[in-house]
């Protein structure tokens, strides 16, 4: 695989992840909330 070929896949990727982002499909947690997770791990 060629890195042009490469380049190509991952931006084709990011599309895909932004247009199920921009639809809603994804989950997504703010920084706090991640940070709020995290501290529930090591209590």
């Amino acid at each position: 695989m060629t890195e042009e070929e490469e380049l190509r896949l991952v931006h084709k990727a990011v599309e895909t992840e932004m247009r199920e982002l921009e639809a809603g499909m994804i989950k997504t947690h703010s920084f706090e909330e991640i940070k709020a997770l995290q501290a529930m791990r090591f209590v």
